[in-house]
């Protein structure tokens, strides 16, 4: 194995460096011999999509770049990954009682590993702009060619993230993504517990690697689905082939995200119930209860203790924009033409965004009350809080600046 990442560095390194010698990414590979399997199948793959599609000369050098790159990383990374898949097996055993406990130190470690995979898929990223950097002092042209391909800028970024996270039925709003942004994503999903992760490791799995950057994330998703199926597998790996969702595997998925989106300091005990878990914190023999964790069909969702609330809504009120001087109506009306309402005598907004509560706090100030519950997102726990304020505080915003509503005085007629 270490021979062979030795030759996968090389020939990467002798396909990268290409330009400094007045060569192409995709002739400079196709000339070489006695290639690693990886690569070998890269080029059976190009030679594919130049016999089904228009693949043009450009892409091609942009897939030699992409595919070599990606797989290097989850070469470099391939410890993070066996002991994220530790954790899953550890998660799964758990959800298997009715009644167990994660001590904080657990939850350390977790999310320890967790912070590894987010940094594999920023290794892929910052390797392939380092890469795009090379061409740019090597041969202009070519980088020009190449930039919209492989680059991955912060605009990319934005939208590789919510492919990351994306279900299946929704992977066909990503078919634009470049090939940087598909790679990128793929690690993101990986480490995010996403459809697209887990088709993407199929792939590799199965030495296709270069389908997850040659095809769009759905056609990716369509073969993936193919290769599980030949293996009696599901591309979900809660899911069975049938389609049936497995409860243990997916409580197991739903306790790794609860637990990545908390901070912990003291024993979290968790007692099995209908639908799900009660949550307690145990400190000094007493259990405390905090939260209950539903596992849906399709989602996760908790109750949220009133801690993980107070500190969302602290956080909007320390990013709450400075609104002297400036007249509230004007950004009040947009609001209730979308996210707040009227419930009889009270002002009600719900949102799960800080900078949106910071907003309201702005232009309402303190909220008369607080309360709420959460998603478990691949991204962790997600307050969803909702916060009331009496109606008098609008009837106060429109007495002092009711004139800006008035319309303007008809001009007199001669």
């Amino acid at each position: 194995m270490r021979n062979e990442k030795q030759k996968i560095e090389e020939v990467i390194n002798e396909v990268i460096n290409a330009p400094q010698k007045r060569e192409r990414p995709f002739s400079k590979l196709t000339s070489l011999e006695n290639l690693p399997p990886p690569l070998v199948e890269l080029r059976k793959a190009l030679k594919r999509a130049v016999d089904k599609t228009n693949i043009d000369e450009v892409e091609k050098d942009a897939a030699v770049v992409a595919v070599p790159v990606l797989y290097k990383t989850l070469v470099k990374n391939a410890g993070a990954y066996r002991e994220w898949a530790g954790w899953y097996g550890w998660a799964r055993r758990l959800v298997e009682g009715q009644k167990f406990a994660v001590t904080a130190e657990e939850v350390e470690r977790l999310q320890e590993a967790q912070r590894r995979l987010e940094e594999a898929a920023e290794q892929v990223r910052r390797e392939l702009n380092a890469v795009l950097t090379l061409y740019a002092l090597h041969s202009r042209d070519l980088y020009e060619k190449l930039r919209p391909l492989l680059e991955v800028d912060v605009e990319k970024v934005k939208k590789a993230e919510e492919l990351a996270v994306a279900r299946s039925d929704e992977l066909s709003k990503y078919s634009d993504v470049n090939m940087g942004s598909k790679v990128y994503a793929a690690l993101l999903s990986a480490a995010r517990g996403g459809i697209y992760g887990h088709a993407a490791m199929l792939l590799m799995m199965e030495g296709a690697l270069a389908d997850v950057v040659l095809l769009t994330p759905t056609s990716a998703h369509d073969k993936a689905k193919n290769i599980a199926k030949k293996r009696g597998e599901a591309v979900d790996p809660s899911r069975s082939p049938k389609g049936a969702v497995d409860w243990e595997d997916r409580a197991a998925s739903a306790l790794l995200r609860y637990l990545l989106g908390r901070a912990v300091s003291e024993e979290l005990v968790f007692r099995r119930i209908k639908g799900g878990f009660e949550v307690f914190r145990a400190y000094g023999g007493v259990e405390t209860p905090v939260d209950v964790l539903k596992i849906g069909e399709t989602a996760a969702s908790s109750k949220t203790g009133e801690e993980v609330l107070r500190r969302f809504v602290e956080e909007a009120r320390r990013t709450a924009p400075d609104l002297s001087g400036i007249k509230k109506m004007w950004h009040t009306l947009p609001w209730f033409n979308t996210d707040v309402s009227f419930l009889k005598k009270w002002i009600e907004a719900t949102t799960a965004h800080s900078w949106q509560a910071a907003w309201y706090i702005a232009l309402f100030g303190e909220p008369e009350s607080i309360s709420g519950g959460a998603n478990v997102t691949e991204e962790g726990v997600k307050p969803n809080v909702n916060m009331r304020w009496r109606r008098e505080v609008l009837d106060r915003i429109i007495a002092e600046e009711g004139e800006e509503l008035k319309p303007p005085p008809r001009p007199h007629r001669q």
